[in-house]
């Protein structure tokens, strides 16, 4: 009886974590995909570069990355 609560308790952290990482990487990619679109129409027509659009490029794309681990790790693994 209590294990059953407990266990469904879990499921609904479990879910609501990966709703949370779900929506947070999607909310990485608009800026992302700006970023970039940005730095390569400036390098390819303008002649401009910059350092700090390919790091801010880097780290929204590994944000974006990291934020979808925990759902998938979450739905890989078997309660028991």
């Amino acid at each position: 009886m209590v294990v059953e609560r407990v266990r469904s308790a879990a499921l609904r952290v479990e879910e609501a974590i990966g709703w949370v990482c779900k929506a947070a990487a999607w909310a990485t990619l608009p800026p992302l995909i700006g970023v970039t679109i940005y730095d390569v129409l400036g390098r390819q027509y303008f002649n401009t570069s910059s350092t700090r659009l390919m790091e801010l490029e880097w780290h929204l794309f590994l944000a974006a990355w990291v934020l979808r681990r925990p759902p998938l790790i979450l739905r890989s693994r078997a309660l028991p």
